[in-house]
């Protein structure tokens, strides 16, 4: 169960003390940063709330628990919980425990977002920065173009119906009162929230999945015309996935996860470790030995089907059921109870910010995707030292800029924490950020094409030689490739020496075969496909663009992200 308890404190020390000097009419300095000169400069006196989560108004959205108790307050600014407990309120009900559960068929990772009322994707968005276990076990299972999840959970919650003590000011703590100030403060949203909480629900969450992680896209949507996309429980789910990585050799792993909120969380450790993170658990196999992975999804099942069960059954305690996130929660304008909402921080000009830096992480997570392949043995030759030191050199720019855009402090979630603040936040980021420009892709022009072949495919090596291209088994009009004596290809000219058998046959039955064509358009080579010694007939090859090429990030690649992401 997560304790917010000492992060908590500590923040609203500081945000008290610098609030208590406002309402005094004490001039306080919340600027972040300095400017001078155009250089912005650090506050080291500054400190923010990072651990909270959020949601974007109208909509409620939100998994973490954050401050989640009677009489705290939602601000649609900075879409967190607010820091300070600011409203009269007191508990007038809590129902019966409620169970759901979906252990029987697997879900997909979009349905989990959509159950949680969470989306670590979707740009402008809090989440898409924040910090904290749940989140970092919500990206660990995101779909990725090589990457699958199967997902499992089960809940159980009462729902606590909040009472208000009075109208208007009357609704508001002594307090809140003071950060108030007869509606004039303009960061009274920010501390205390524009919504306070008119229910929520607390419970116990168990989360589990199968992330199955694959050497490339190819790889992985070969694995789903054969797998298809709907599975059984974990267990079978885990051995379906063994049954066909082995009949058709798929390489890749899989990784068996859990994430656990409310009950005891750390009876999971009887089935699986915990990450290096120490913040969810999680076994890795390969698919080639997943024998492990088997007898922990077993594990799992028996523990959600049981131990789970009991924990949440158990006459309640206080540290059994806790409250489960916005999602998870009601919440209600303060207009409605008599009280002035502040004017919005998040100007035109801030959502624009917010966008931008969300854009920028897209970005960076886009090309740490499209290179996956090459760090993972998933291209189909081995490539060039010099290809792959440049594929290093993306490799680093794009960790740098993501951990610059995620980190606790001084990365993008601070444009939301003092939305005011976001012009100069920015600012600050766009100036440490590496820019990756076309020059830095100009090397990917080598592997841009694949070549086809008698019985196959030649891939390139990744250099700019005739000669620097290998070839690659595929299976076409009953031939296959078995070797390759030479190889040689020019924008004007294509020639190449090979031996195949044919499928059905001896394997060692080769066939020698001799092609030599020319090309006008750089993409097709018309000549001669000569059979040892002789025999020749016209043949036609043709390049192909790479499944493994990928162009600089644009809004156009953007906009299909974007759309991949609502459907």
């Amino acid at each position: 169960m997560f304790n917010y308890k000492h992060i908590t404190f500590f923040i609203v020390l500081c945000l008290v003390n610098e609030l208590l000097k406002s309402v005094n009419g004490i001039e306080t300095d919340r600027n972040k940063y300095i400017e001078n000169d155009n250089v912005f400069q650090p506050n080291t006196e500054w400190n923010t709330l990072k651990n909270v989560r959020k949601a974007v108004a109208p909509v409620i959205r939100l998994f973490s628990s954050g401050n989640i108790v009677v009489g705290a307050g939602y601000s649609s600014d900075s879409q967190q919980m607010a820091p300070q407990i600011c409203y009269n309120a007191t508990i007038s009900s809590t129902s019966e425990p409620q169970g759901f559960m979906q252990l029987d068929t697997a879900i997909s990772f979009t349905r989990l977002e959509n159950i949680l009322g969470v989306s670590v994707g979707l740009g402008g968005l809090f989440e898409m920065f924040a910090a904290g276990a749940e989140l970092d076990y919500i990206r660990s299972v995101e779909d990725k173009d090589y990457s699958l999840s199967l997902n499992y959970l089960q809940y159980s919650v009462s729902n606590v119906a909040v009472q208000l003590g009075g109208y208007g000011e009357d609704a508001l703590t002594d307090l809140g009162k003071a950060f108030y100030k007869d509606g004039k403060n303009p960061y009274f949203g920010l501390i205390c929230g524009d919504n306070y909480i008119s229910s929520y629900q607390k419970g116990a969450l168990l989360i589990m999945g199968l992330n199955i992680k694959f050497v490339s896209s190819i790889v992985k949507n070969e694995f789903i015309q054969t797998a298809g996309v709907t599975f059984g429980n974990i267990i079978s789910a885990t051995e379906s996935i063994k049954t066909v990585a082995s009949k058709y050799k798929i390489i890749g792993s899989i990784i068996i996860q859990a994430f656990q909120i409310g009950g005891d969380p750390s009876r999971l450790s009887k089935v699986l470790e915990k990450d290096t993170s120490g913040k969810y658990y999680i076994l890795t196999c390969s698919l080639t030995a997943i024998d492990n992975c088997v007898k922990a999804a077993s594990g799992l099942l028996d523990y959600a089907k049981n131990d789970f069960s009991t924990q949440i059954s158990l006459p309640q305690k206080p540290d059994v059921f806790t409250p489960l996130g916005v999602a998870f929660s009601q919440f209600i304008p303060i207009e409605h109870i008599g009280l002035t909402p502040p004017v919005s921080l998040v100007t035109l000009e801030v959502r624009q910010y917010r966008d931008e830096l969300s854009n920028k992480l897209k970005e960076n997570e886009y090309y740490l995707e499209k290179i996956y392949p090459f760090l993972n043995q998933g291209y189909p030759v081995e490539l060039d030292i010099t290809f792959m030191k440049n594929i290093n050199l993306l490799l680093s720019k794009a960790n740098s800029n993501i951990n610059l855009l995620m980190q606790d402090h001084n990365g993008a979630a601070d444009c939301f924490n003092l939305p005011d603040k976001c012009k100069i936040i920015k600012s600050r980021i766009d100036s440490q950020l590496q820019t990756i420009t076309k020059d830095d892709l100009k090397f990917l022009k080598d592997i841009k094409y694949t070549i086809t072949t008698l019985g196959g495919l030649f891939y390139n090596i990744g250099q700019d030689l005739a000669t620097s291209w290998r070839g690659v088994t595929h299976e076409s009009g009953g031939y296959i490739l078995a070797k390759v004596q030479n190889v040689s290809v020019t924008f004007s000219e294509y020639s190449y020496h090979i031996f195949v058998h044919k499928s059905g046959y001896n394997p060692s039955s080769l066939y020698e075969y001799n092609f030599h064509g020319s090309s006008l358009d750089e993409i097709t080579y018309s000549g001669s496909l000569c059979y040892y010694p002789q025999t020749c007939r016209p043949l036609t090859e043709t390049k192909q663009l790479s499944p493994y090429y990928f162009e600089t990030y644009s809004s156009k690649i953007a906009d299909r992200i974007a759309v991949n992401l609502v459907h």
